[in-house]
């Protein structure tokens, strides 16, 4: 006990009152009376702004006879002090449990045992936060639902966080696991969070169910404007290969504008039935390499590269979660279009990746012509063009589709330009382990 070196051989031979301090010694004065006449007594001593676990017990002679009090100290300031923040921390987290709006958490450790659990869900799931604690995943959930728990608990005592959806209780639940960790940086618990999104997913199929008739009117209506759409410029090209050298220049120019018109018609309808589908034809999310997809557009896009000179220089790229053959359309769409719309300069396009919370954020950035910033939002329109079809060819739709297919993977597009400072878009993506998109 810190108290100015009068313990040990410097309290020797001195009465309590001379070896402590007033204070300290009219505290234990008493104790020690006590021991001497046999009691034993066991306490914490808050002295000088430190915590002390005191001892003290009387000494006995062979006969039994007590001839003597012993005492010891102990400092536990910093255990206790440890402990505090323990219970203050375990204290917030109740609170957070047990007041979690549409939704539940609770903490596990390394039995995967749930520890404290709570949460407005609860009611939902005819359970309650008694029930829960002290269960293990095995305990609390069906064999197959308890392997895959038990899986997503183990990655996040690894450190590793976790987001995944379930089906439990007839409810469709969003959840994410991670790690929690002491001062040290160890980790020593895990934490779930639960949220139920039956509502919204049954939300998402209405809307499915409605983008599938969409998709049934498109392809209907799309098939249907085909048919005539191809007679027409059939019989164009039937006039122009028997009646061309009859016509004067006038009439062979006023043919190639309705050829060209046939033609671009064509492009749009098909570019309108491809945006129609992007939800309904798409294939399921996996974990895609944007490396290997960037190199099979190049591959795609060599001749228009070699033909323009475009130099293209890239970023590793990551692995994401995704319909890999979209994310090709989208890349090839943005380096084509910046390809296209380069400018008299040989085009210099950029591909960068950089985390960006849970997401990747992957830009495609040119030193081509840029466009007024008050038309940002118009280009991803469908059908919206800046340019003339004389000044870039384009139905206007690929922007539009690169959005829908940016918003399927639960990403955002966005871009930054300014004319004659080229341009950049951006777009967001999740990490190849994410399944909430």
């Amino acid at each position: 006990m810190a108290v100015d070196a009068t313990t040990g051989e410097a309290a020797e031979g001195k009465p309590l009152g001379a070896a402590l301090p007033d204070d300290l010694a009219a505290e234990l004065r008493p104790r020690y009376a006590a021991a001497l006449d046999g009691a034993e007594s066991a306490y914490e001593l808050e002295y000088d702004g430190r915590t002390y676990e005191v001892r003290i017990v009387p000494v006995r002679d062979e006969s039994g006879e007590v001839f003597a009090a012993l005492g010891t100290s102990q400092d536990v300031t910093k255990h206790r002090e440890y402990e505090r923040r323990l219970e203050e921390s375990e204290r917030r987290y109740r609170t957070l449990i047990e007041h979690f709006p549409n939704g539940a958490v609770a903490l596990f450790d390394e039995d995967l045992r749930y520890q404290i659990a709570g949460g407005k869900l609860l009611d939902g799931i005819d359970a309650t936060a008694d029930a829960i604690v002290g269960q293990t995943v095995w305990e609390r959930y069906p064999e197959d639902l308890a392997e895959r728990m038990a899986e997503k608990f183990r990655e996040a005592l690894d450190g590793a966080a976790q987001s995944f959806e379930i089906e439990f209780h007839g409810r469709h639940l969003q959840a994410y696991t991670l790690p929690i960790e002491d001062e040290a940086g160890n980790t020593f618990a895990g934490m779930i969070m639960v949220q139920d999104v039956t509502e919204r997913k049954k939300y998402e199929r209405r809307l499915e169910e409605s983008n599938e008739r969409l998709e049934q009117f498109a392809y209907a209506a799309s098939h249907d404007l085909q048919e005539p759409l191809r007679m027409v410029s059939s019989y164009l090209r039937l006039i122009e290969q028997r009646y061309a050298d009859e016509l004067d220049e006038d009439g062979r120019e006023f043919l190639e504008f309705a050829v060209d018109g046939a033609d671009r018609m064509r492009e749009m309808i098909e570019g309108l039935l491809e945006y129609s589908r992007v939800e309904t034809r798409g294939d399921p999310f996996e974990p895609v390499d944007l490396d290997d997809v960037l190199a099979d557009v190049r591959d795609d896009l060599q001749v228009k590269i070699a033909e323009s000179d475009a130099e293209i220089t890239t970023d590793p790229l990551p692995e994401v979660r995704g319909d890999r053959g979209q994310l090709r359309q989208v890349l090839q769409n943005l380096l084509d279009n910046a390809i296209e719309y380069s400018g008299d300069e040989p085009p210099r396009i950029d591909v960068e990746a950089e985390r960006d919370g849970r997401l990747w954020a992957i830009s495609v950035s040119d030193e081509g012509i840029g466009i007024d910033p008050d038309d940002a939002d118009r280009v991803f329109e469908v059908f919206q063009r800046l340019h003339s079809h004389e000044e870039h060819e384009g139905t206007g739709i690929g922007l539009a589709l690169c959005r829908r297919i940016v918003e399927r993977h639960g990403g955002e597009i966005e871009i930054d330009s300014e004319p004659g400072d080229g341009t950049i878009i951006t777009f967001t993506l999740p990490p190849a382990g994410d399944d909430r998109a």
